[in-house]
């Protein structure tokens, strides 16, 4: 299961997130605006091979208007474990190819 973007209403205000699967690891985008948000909402999400997108949009409280919103997070490293691990298959697979 991917990440999931959307929004959710809590202490009267509306909430961007994102999350993978279960309530419980729901993160609030809208911690990372600045001060003045009233609200916000995750409407897509797309990565690369070094960083993850968010798009979608705040209500600006000093304006009244709406503001476009991207949030952009660096993709997890894998750790060292996991890099060796994916280099034997590799060594192994190359090996039985050419056997």
């Amino acid at each position: 299961a991917g990440q999931v973007v959307g929004y959710s209403t809590f202490n009267g205000s509306t909430h961007a997130g994102i999350w993978q699967g279960t309530a419980a690891s729901w993160f609030d985008l809208s911690t990372f605006l600045p001060s003045g948000f009233a609200s916000s909402v995750a409407q897509h999400i797309w990565s690369d091979a070094n960083n993850t997108y968010v798009d979608g949009y705040g209500l600006y409280s000093a304006t009244g208007t709406n503001h476009a919103l991207l949030w952009t997070m660096p993709n997890p490293v894998p750790e060292p474990g996991t890099i060796v691990v994916l280099g034997l298959g590799v060594v192994a697979l190359f090996r039985r190819r050419h056997k």
